[in-house]
């Protein structure tokens, strides 16, 4: 298990400590699944090493020793199976976790279709279920911060998330927003593109300049909407987020977004990466 250590400054006058995982892909299958989801299993723990599940495991004692609050920003599994949802919701139970989901969360067979609302919507109800938590929204009050949880796992937000948010900065605490897909900014982009060789960012916001260098699909998919758009410049504005954390591209990076607010993306959780941020 890779421990990383973050500082980050919101004003408080004491400090808070939480832990941050992101992207573990459990890939199980069992007896209740089929043959295209063990072939998927197979498949996709080779892609992963087959350890998300010790890592996890390593993950979640840690948390428990420390007795500290674990985040984790999405793609706990990395397909839809009864075994990685019964094996998700034994880790969320056990373990005192606030949870948002990830593009992950919504699959029923990684790379088998165009990843939209309709196709999110058609697992919604049985991972929420099965799950036990809200993957669209979720706010938790934790030693004078606001947690605020959002879903943007298919590169975009919505007018009702944005109104949401605003409901929550009513309540008068520091904001930490946490979602799967980091928004845009260029330093991260160009790492992505230019230093790592990505065919894509897998960034939320992107503009037509960036998108220019993705393949058809891929702009397609991240291109943003108006009301995603309305989303960030809402946070951009929203004085009571003073940081933003998440996941999805699978290496730790931070950096300041234009408005001057950090955003701070995890690690690779199967890879045993885990965050210890002390907020003061």
């Amino acid at each position: 298990m890779n421990i990383r250590s973050c500082l980050i400054h919101a004003g408080l006058g004491r400090k808070v400590r939480l832990l941050h995982v992101s992207d573990t892909h459990l890939s199980l299958a069992d007896l209740r699944d089929d043959a295209r989801k063990h072939e998927l299993a197979v498949r996709r723990n080779g892609r992963f090493g087959g350890l998300q599940e010790k890592y996890l495991e390593e993950q979640s004692a840690y948390a428990r020793e420390k007795g500290e609050l674990l985040i984790h920003s999405g793609d706990l599994i990395d397909f839809v199976s009864h075994a990685n949802l019964d094996k998700a919701r034994a880790f969320l139970d056990s373990t005192d976790t606030f949870f948002i989901a990830g593009n992950h969360e919504f699959s029923q067979y990684h790379g088998e279709a165009c990843e939209d609302t309709a196709y999110k919507i058609n697992s919604y109800f049985q991972i929420r279920e099965r799950l036990g938590r809200d993957l669209f929204f979720a706010s938790r009050e934790y030693c004078g911060i606001n947690i605020v949880g959002i879903d943007d796992s298919y590169y975009r937000f919505e007018d009702w998330q944005t109104e949401r948010l605003a409901i929550e900065a009513e309540k008068g605490l520091p904001i930490l927003l946490v979602i799967h897909n980091p928004l845009y900014e260029e330093s991260l982009f160009r790492h992505s593109m230019d230093e790592l060789g990505q065919t894509d960012a897998g960034l939320v916001g992107c503009g037509e300049r960036q998108l220019m260098r993705f393949n058809e699909y891929r702009a397609f998919q991240q291109r943003p909407d108006a009301a995603t758009m309305r989303f960030i410049d809402h946070v951009y504005r929203e004085k009571s987020v003073f940081a933003i954390i998440s996941g999805h591209l699978h290496y730790p990076y931070a950096s300041m977004l234009p408005c001057g607010k950090m955003q701070y993306v995890a690690g690779a959780g199967f890879e045993g990466d885990i965050t210890e941020y002390t907020i003061e």
